[in-house]
């Protein structure tokens, strides 16, 4: 049966995950990376809920995303942490805009249960792809080769870093080395002077991203940047598309 063009969205609490949903995360999973499973499922449940992805015709799980939010309040410092670990889509699935949608899910959710405090917006980059999308998605995020991170970015990190992941990042927030998991799916070819500017900056400060590095990626979700979000992926990329396939159609009838 041929997959639908909807997905459906399923929240579960990573304490109420079943055997029968970790078989299902697992099967999307080990396609895509080479690791220990009963790791995998350790690691997976330290995350606050998995956001399960559903394709809405067949019902199978086509991907799902980890997700935590830390709620931090201190004398000099109070702001909301979003955190996205964990993400696989299918191959055959993605293009939906399903993370650009779960982040605008999960900051509205965040703003009607925290007010206006300060979101900052958080994941862990295992792919070039993600950064990639980050960096033609938001105005401001960090790191960028444009500027060096600011200190508020990395006193964010620093206490994300050291309170919740305890020393599995190094110092600097860049770039985690578990050596535990290794995407198959992803291949670069080309030398530094022919590649995406981003995608070179990628590459340079997470060398081993194909053995299980991740690089630390920090957005702050200010009215401008959610509002850049909005339009980029539910304008924009809709007129971009209507434009191609008009053009592409005057051309064939020519």
């Amino acid at each position: 049966m041929p997959r639908s063009e909807k997905t459906i969205t399923r929240e579960v609490p990573t304490s109420s995950l079943t055997k029968e949903q970790f078989d299902a995360i697992w099967s999307v999973y080990s396609p895509y990376h080479e690791r220990d499973r009963a790791e995998f499922e350790r690691t997976l449940c330290l995350n606050h809920k998995v956001l399960m992805f559903h394709d809405a015709q067949t019902e199978a799980l086509q991907g799902f995303l980890a997700v935590s939010v830390f709620d931090v309040q201190e004398e000099e410092r109070s702001f909301v942490i979003l955190y996205f670990g964990t993400l696989v889509i299918h191959s055959g699935f993605r293009g939906q805009n399903i993370v650009q949608n779960m982040v605008l899910r999960e900051y509205l959710g965040i703003r009607r249960r925290y007010g206006f405090r300060k979101i900052y917006f958080i994941f862990s980059s295992l792919s070039y792809m993600s950064y990639l999308a980050m960096s033609h998605t938001f105005l401001e995020y960090w790191p960028r080769r444009e500027q060096p991170t600011p200190q508020y970015a990395q006193e964010v990190l620093t206490y994300l870093i050291e309170q919740i992941f305890k020393g599995k990042y190094d110092p600097s927030g860049v770039s985690q080395g578990t050596g535990q998991k290794r995407v198959t799916d992803q291949k670069v070819t080309g030398t530094e002077t022919n590649l995406d500017p981003q995608l070179a900056f990628y590459l340079k400060n997470n060398p081993g991203h194909q053995h299980g590095d991740c690089l630390m990626c920090f957005i702050p979700l200010y009215e401008l940047n959610i509002l850049t979000l909005i339009f980029k992926r539910h304008v924009q990329r809709p007129l971009k598309k209507l434009y191609k396939n008009l053009f592409q159609s005057g051309t064939a009838k020519e």
